[in-house]
């Protein structure tokens, strides 16, 4: 999503490659590095090789994803493996750069590769992921959404692609990286969020392909009906409750994934996200959806709350405003402020009531304003929604606790003056994301 915006986190004032960044936090590296191999720096990457080593154009890319906290040590084991089988290997260099991979607004193809590895060939691929998957038996990573897990790891993945930079140049200035089919011919290097083979080419490591999924998808007892929006976190999606027939609205986790500039997970977001609006619905009714359930299905948690009719606040604008449209007459223009009165009326009432429970909403963007038919305003996506003068919680800290005016009837003041203004009282970490490219 923030792809293009990649140079703009590396320095303050000026323009500049990711990778250049001054201070990106804690550096990674082998704790052990064989004779003769060296470390190169690739942009965010550190890649790996020695004189000799065999490299090959295109084939079966080994992918590592672990948690922060375990970096290091998944680092060590695929380093020991890759100097003993003499496989190029790469990296990513720093903790500031593995966020970037795995921030929520990160590029779905790309989160959860820590490590990537190069193998020459077919068979080594093979030795390699059997010794990569026993190595880090146990450890946990998030999911490649391009690529295949290897048996029943949690962090070992793998995809058929480019090794090299072939690629050709399209219209609009990009590159776009080639690799050759099964049947000699020159095809795109497709990195989506989702696992492709090339025509021609076969998985050597599955035996049998998995029968595609046809028809409807269902998550517990909820058919999806439509996706909202697809993220690093995790989708947004409208559903339909297969035992009442009731719309609502799900949130996915993935977990070890999805995280903001603080290191906040997706899963710990969606369950602080869920205790929000558990205690916000008990002591404001209305002033936020109504939350139904919380769930965890497979890998992933669900949070499924009250679907909001009505339209985000900036398609609302863009279909209403006659400021858009030509020769409107002076009745629209009354009509149109009369609505946006109404609008901003009922959201700073909704804003009142959360401050007088002693919470700030924190993301009030005119993404997550919802303009019902009748004209109100309610608020969506409660992510953001902090205790007053507190900042989101921390990983590795305790997970949210409502404050004190959700539970002992306590009346804190307004902040009148930050009314309209409340997404600038996010934490200053609360960075656009970036993916650069393995």
């Amino acid at each position: 999503m923030f792809d293009a915006l990649s140079d703009a986190l590396a320095d303050e004032q000026f323009y500049a490659p990711l990778g250049t960044m001054a201070d990106p936090g804690r550096r990674f590296a082998p704790a052990r590095v064989a004779a003769g191999w060296r470390g190169s720096e690739q942009g965010i990457w550190t890649a790996w090789s020695a004189p000799g080593v065999r490299r090959a154009g295109q084939g079966w890319k080994i992918h590592v994803s672990a948690r922060p906290e375990r970096a290091q040590h998944v680092l060590d084991a695929v380093a020991d493996i890759c100097f003993a089988e003499e496989v190029p290997f790469k990296h990513v260099s720093a903790h500031f750069f593995f966020l970037a991979l795995h921030h929520k607004h990160g590029v779905r193809s790309q989160a959860g590769k820590f490590c990537a590895v190069y193998p020459p060939d077919t068979p080594v691929a093979a030795r390699l992921l059997d010794r990569l998957a026993e190595a880090l038996h146990g450890e946990e990573g998030a999911y490649v959404l391009s690529d295949r897990r290897y048996r029943d790891s949690r962090t070992v993945h793998y995809r058929y692609g480019a090794f090299g930079r072939r690629g050709r140049l399209l219209p609009d200035g990009t590159a776009q990286p080639l690799l050759t089919d099964g049947h000699g011919r020159d095809v795109p290097d497709r990195r989506l969020p989702y696992f492709v083979l090339p025509e021609g080419v076969g998985d050597p490591f599955v035996a049998q392909e998995p029968t595609p999924h046809l028809g409807t998808i269902r998550i517990r007892g909820y058919e999806i009906v439509k996706v909202l929006q697809p993220s690093n976190a995790g989708g947004a999606y409208r559903a339909r409750d297969t035992r009442t027939g009731q719309l609502v609205l799900v949130k996915e986790a993935r977990p070890h994934n999805g995280c903001t500039w603080d290191g906040v997970s997706a899963q710990e977001r969606l369950r602080r996200e869920f205790d929000t609006l558990t205690a916000v619905h008990a002591a404001a009714e209305g002033v936020c959806p109504r939350p139904l359930e919380r769930f965890t299905e497979w890998e992933h948690d669900f949070l499924v709350m009250e679907y909001v009719e009505g339209l985000p606040l900036v398609t609302w604008i863009n279909r209403s405003s006659p400021v858009l449209l030509a020769d409107r007459p002076a009745a629209d223009f009354h009509r149109y402020h009369a609505a946006c009165r109404r609008i901003l009326g009922s959201l700073d009432d909704a804003l009142e009531r959360l401050h007088a429970l002693g919470l700030r909403f924190g993301d009030v963007s005119p993404g997550n304003v919802i303009v019902t038919p009748t004209g109100d305003a309610r608020l969506v996506d409660f992510e953001s929604a902090t205790a007053l003068g507190a900042r989101p919680a921390r990983m590795g800290t305790p997970g949210f606790a409502p404050p004190p005016a959700l539970t002992a009837g306590h009346r804190a003041d307004p902040l009148l003056a930050d009314r309209y203004g409340l997404s600038a009282s996010r934490s200053p970490c609360s960075r656009p994301s970036t993916t650069p490219r393995s």
